[in-house]
């Protein structure tokens, strides 16, 4: 006659796979919590860096004209006859004056800012298109219901840890 108990072995046949994949669970939704907002607030400051870069690459620029201006005011005395004509409103009683209205209005030089976008590295882009296309933001990123996704999340990480204790796990 065999005695029939079951062995240690049987008995948490499934137990490992239930930890496994309730820590899985657990994990695949609370990370983003953490990532994706960090994540965001990079991508800001990735942009505001871009925004920053492009006024001062138009102070530059306006710059270099005021410099070139200095440069022809202090050498050039056509220069100075045109100031004195255009800001001062100096004419020669010799000279015949005639009015012209420019059709141009006043152009600025300075391009607008077109932000780049700031890509993910090549690990996580790699992933990225195998996802559906959600509101993922909504989820993770949103205050309210980023606390609640964590909450659930670290509950099945518990549950995981509470059902197949630390041996079964293996």
């Amino acid at each position: 006659m065999s005695n029939a108990t079951p062995s240690k072995k049987s008995k948490r046949a499934g137990g490992g796979w239930v930890c496994w994949g309730l820590m899985l669970m657990g994990l695949a939704t609370f990370a983003p919590c953490i990532l994706l907002p960090e994540w965001r607030e990079y991508q800001a400051l990735k942009v505001a860096q871009q925004h920053e870069e492009h006024r001062l690459s138009d102070i530059e620029s306006a710059l270099e004209r005021e410099k070139r201006s200095l440069v022809a005011i202090q050498t050039d005395p056509a220069v100075v006859a045109r100031l004195a004509r255009r800001d001062l409103r100096f004419h020669d009683p010799a000279e015949t004056r005639v009015r012209v209205q420019s059709a141009l209005g006043a152009t600025t030089s300075a391009s607008p800012f077109v932000p780049q976008p700031v890509n993910p590295p090549a690990w996580a882009a790699a992933g990225e298109r195998y996802l559906p296309r959600l509101n993922y933001d909504g989820v993770f990123c949103d205050e309210e219901t980023r606390r609640i996704v964590m909450g659930m999340s670290l509950g099945l990480l518990a549950l995981s840890m509470a059902l197949s204790p630390r041996r079964e796990c293996d």
